[in-house]
């Protein structure tokens, strides 16, 4: 904006500068054409030439010359003028918001099957992603396998049963498709299907969700 308001400026002091020059030129003309005249009354004899055929002999010319003077000031100075045309490349990315940021499947005794737990997953990117989901097996501090990572059930639908629902497993599998900024729910279950009999208290598992876009 800055940069344009000096282009602008300065195209006003050029046009300023290129009137007055010529203002002063037609100036410059008509008073040297003025004092040729003057000379002409008082240097030619009386009777050769008359005051009323010279006034009228000067006319046209001081005519021609205003109206040259006119025209010239009527038009506007050139000034030189480029395009310089942009471009920029937008990248498609994608990234995954999970809502909320875990699944808490409550107290459950051995064999029991917890509720559906709701987990809404956001794409937060511009481009359309591809949802992987992997988990782990579940553990407690001292035993790393006291559930089987298939324990945990997920589903598209909500009020699906459990056997319904897909295993989940510890490779890469296709879940979801998301559109930029699109938003859909998952639901989770849980059967505490015991790997381990002596497993007791709270035991964690990693579900990974990976964007391909």
């Amino acid at each position: 904006m800055g940069v344009y308001c000096i282009w602008v400026q300065i195209c006003a002091v050029q046009t300023l500068l290129s009137i007055i020059s010529k203002l002063c030129l037609y100036c410059a003309i008509i008073a040297i054409t003025c004092t040729k005249f003057l000379l002409s009354i008082y240097s030619e004899p009386d009777g050769v030439i008359d005051m009323k055929t010279k006034i009228m002999s000067a006319i046209p010319l001081v005519a021609i010359v205003a109206s040259l003077g006119l025209i010239t000031t009527a038009i506007p100075a050139a000034h030189a003028q480029v395009s310089v045309p942009s471009t920029a490349t937008i990248l498609g990315v994608c990234g995954l918001t999970p809502l909320p940021t875990a699944i808490n499947y409550g107290v459950l005794a051995p064999n029991a099957e917890s509720s559906d737990q709701t987990l809404a997953i956001t794409n937060t990117g511009n481009a359309q992603t591809n949802v992987l989901v992997r988990g782990s097996d579940w553990s407690i501090p001292l035993i790393s396998n006291a559930m089987l990572v298939s324990a945990t059930h997920y589903s598209l639908t909500s009020g699906q049963a459990y056997g319904s629902k897909t295993a989940l497993t510890g490779t890469d599998t296709q879940l979801t498709t998301l559109t930029a900024l699109q938003q859909k729910n998952t639901f989770w279950q849980l059967k505490a299907t015991l790997n381990d009999p002596a497993t007791v208290g709270p035991t964690t598992q990693v579900v990974t969700l990976t964007g391909q876009c």
